[in-house]
């Protein structure tokens, strides 16, 4: 497959000059950070300099395969893109005078903005927009290098790099340079990465202008899904975010197909055909239109969002296809979301006219919801901790939901990874007395206590079996790190906290909580009454005819 290989200086790799970026390549990737480690770009460069300080004769960097065209004054990448851009950048920031920089080309044939900011650093003129995700990205690269060398001599540390940095070039024939790239980088994850499909689908486009309008257009795309928001609110993390959208066109496939596993061979099979690859990438714009509107939209977003937290991993798929499917009724999707949050399933929500008698209805399982948060003891029972979590979020989300005309505002569906359920009444302040004939607090059954004499204490018993300090009238939603600070505070000192507006409070975002708190005066009455009020509510969403 090689033409040939040898060892050569990092001088001469780039007095090659001219170097291209082909339109299967990945987009640039050295300068991002993984959980606070360093970048590629500076572990490079803390060896480079390391080498430099200690003198060392040679300093070896990983291989570049290419394949050379029209006389061998043009260097296709097929591997050691990353590199490359990298030493074009630290020729810049360390001499961008010297005639290695001025002469040297960098093309990225289908990425125009990622090409025209390289091309611009020779003039000065890059422009400053951060909205494509190699320019942010390039920058960064930058930024890093500026840093790594504003202490050390630049002119010597150049010199070094150039003389005594060694890379083994490997030249290829350019008929085998896609199939060497995907043997390069297709089995080095057990999924299929998205460059690696995207590199196949732009191969098969019959067009080159197709090809470079449709690579904008995915680069666009991951753009969009490499957006902390947007990672934050479909849980994909940091690895391969735009996979979902890959996963779930899969996923999409008539099971017939056989093709629903997503794998390399797969993938090309799927395109193999006249025209394939560009019905593929036309579907996925389709449904990746889908999830942009589906985000954007605070009625949708918000809806969705809830029924994401009550999903198992399992259904996450068939929920996001049901949004999809219904974005434009967002009356059945916020009933979807309500029934998702009374712990019913995709099938009973959807498919109620195909359960079996012996299965359960999405009525039944309000219906044993209903019933758990009726109970005089809600407050840590797990399944009715869970409950009271979801009704709580809901009727939080649901007053966003009426902001702005009906129209909506996005609800911060991050406090799921950071909520609590707080006691309005501190549960401290409650005792009761035992078979026993002893007393004890409300929060510690272990402790039995002199009779109360605190002003502010209640007997469990003032509530004549109709809830106590652990009812669903008690319980607020709140942020997990802002319930802490109210600590076993009277209602009326929460109430001043809360409502403090010279101090940040995140809490006081949640609309039904604020409502909650807006309380002259919090007592026994005033938690039977809240419990009443929220099993009415309960009541009245979920219809009174719920089967018993």
């Amino acid at each position: 497959m090689a033409k040939g290989s040898s060892i050569i200086r990092l001088r001469s790799y780039l007095k090659k000059k001219n170097f291209t970026i082909p339109n299967y390549q990945r987009g640039y990737k050295w300068a991002v950070k993984h959980n606070n480690e360093p970048s590629g770009v500076e572990k490079l460069m803390t060896d480079m300099i390391s080498a430099h300080k200690e003198d060392k004769k040679d300093y070896f960097v990983q291989g570049i395969t290419v394949y050379e065209k029209e006389n061998e004054t043009e260097v296709v990448i097929v591997d050691g893109q990353q590199r490359t851009t990298t030493f074009y950048f630290l020729l810049y920031v360390l001499d961008k005078n010297n005639n290695l920089f001025k002469e040297m080309e960098l093309k990225y044939l289908v990425r125009a903005e990622a090409g025209k900011y390289i091309s611009e650093l020779k003039s000065g003129k890059a422009c400053d927009s951060d909205e494509f995700q190699d320019v942010y990205y390039f920058k960064k690269a930058i930024e890093q290098i500026e840093h790594k060398v504003a202490n050390i001599d630049k002119e010597k540390f150049l010199s070094y790099v150039l003389d005594n940095v060694k890379l083994l070039y490997i030249k290829i024939e350019a008929a085998q340079a896609v199939k060497t790239f995907s043997m390069m980088n297709g089995n080095k994850a057990k999924m299929l990465p998205v460059e690696l499909i995207k590199a196949e689908l732009l191969r098969n486009l019959p067009e080159s202008s197709l090809r470079r309008r449709y690579a904008h257009e995915w680069d666009k795309w991951l753009y969009w899904w490499n957006r902390e928001d947007v990672k934050d609110f479909f849980g994909v993390g940091t690895h391969e975010p735009m996979g979902l959208l890959i996963d779930y066109y899969y996923r999409s496939l008539p099971e017939s197909s056989g093709e629903r596993e997503l794998t390399f061979d797969g993938f090309k099979s799927l395109i193999a055909g006249d025209n394939k690859a560009n019905e593929i990438f036309k579907v996925l714009r389709q449904y990746q239109k889908s999830f942009e509107d589906i985000f954007n939209d605070p009625i949708i977003y918000n809806s969705l969002g809830m029924a994401l937290v009550a999903n198992d991993k399992y259904d996450k798929y068939d929920i996001i296809s049901y949004f999809i499917d219904k974005k434009k009724d967002k009356e059945s999707l916020k009933c979807y979301a309500k029934w998702r949050l009374a712990d019913a399933t995709h099938r009973q929500i959807t498919k109620a006219e195909e359960l079996k008698a012996s299965e359960e209805t999405k009525e039944y399982r309000a219906s044993e919801v209903l019933n758990a948060l009726d109970d005089n003891f809600v407050y840590g029972v797990d399944v009715y901790d869970k409950w009271a979590f979801w009704q709580l979020l809901r009727l939080n989300v649901e007053e966003y939901n009426k902001l702005n005309n009906n129209e909506g505002q996005k609800f911060d569906f991050s406090i799921w990874d950071d909520k609590s359920l707080e006691h309005i009444l501190p549960k401290s302040k409650v005792y009761y007395k035992k078979d026993d004939g002893k007393y004890y607090r409300g929060d510690d059954d272990n402790k039995p206590m002199e009779p109360p004499q605190e002003k502010d204490m209640l007997d469990r018993a003032d509530f004549n079996g109709i809830g106590s300090e652990h009812c669903i009238g008690n319980l607020l939603f709140l942020y997990k790190n802002e319930n802490s600070s109210f600590g076993n505070e009277a209602f009326e000192d929460k109430k001043a906290k809360y409502f403090n507006l010279e101090k940040e409070f995140k809490s006081r975002n949640l609309l039904h909580t604020i409502s909650v708190f807006a309380k002259s005066s919090w007592g026994v009455k005033e938690i039977q009454e809240n419990k009443k009020a929220f099993l009415d509510r309960f009541r009245k969403d979920y219809g009174y005819g719920m089967e018993g």
